[in-house]
């Protein structure tokens, strides 16, 4: 019989607990302390406008500890099974951090296609950003790489041809990975 403890705990950056459990991070904090609530950025009506805080759709679920239920929004299995992947908020407290999770998901998960939305930020952003400062930043926060200087530029230049206002198929999982070593 195998038991999971749950790890050591910190607090992060914005006040909240992390702590690990089963292999997992989790971040934990009094939902009125949500930076969007705190900034006005979105009005807080009840728990499940938390799922219009987070920085992308496979971000967006709860789970209810009273309940022991887990919640998410409407499409959220659909698009995970589906590897469709959506900008949720745009602003951000850390912009370097979003760009970085959201290249560590699409490069790390499988990830088939990105939302029109997030088709956008993403090029808009990786205009302004070179390699080696996400690969900086990605290393001085995770201590791993998920991404290689090839992948990033291929995406960017994938990025700067596609059609905007779009959803955006992206080449199969494979083809990133071969990129990998490059």
């Amino acid at each position: 019989m195998s038991v999971n403890v749950v790890g050591p705990w910190t607090v992060n950056k914005l006040g909240g607990i992390r702590f690990r459990f089963s292999h997992m991070d989790f971040d934990m904090w009094c939902l009125s302390d949500t930076w969007a609530f705190k900034e006005n950025l979105i009005p807080l009506i009840d728990a499940r406008s938390l799922f219009r805080t987070t920085l992308m759709s496979w971000d967006a679920v709860l789970y209810d500890v009273h309940r022991r239920e887990v919640i998410t929004p409407e499409n959220y299995l659909d698009d995970l099974t589906r590897g469709y992947l959506e900008i949720v908020l745009r602003a951000t407290p850390n912009e370097t951090g979003a760009i970085v999770r959201i290249l560590r998901t699409i490069f790390q998960k499988e990830v088939k296609t990105l939302g029109p939305m997030l088709s956008d930020f993403l090029h808009q952003m990786l205009e302004n950003y070179e390699y080696a400062a996400l690969a900086a930043y990605e290393h001085s926060h995770f201590n791993s790489r998920s991404f290689s200087d090839s992948q990033y530029l291929f995406l960017r230049h994938y990025l700067r041809h596609a059609e905007r206002g779009k959803a955006l198929p992206l080449p199969c999982h494979q083809a990133f990975i071969q990129l990998q070593n490059h």
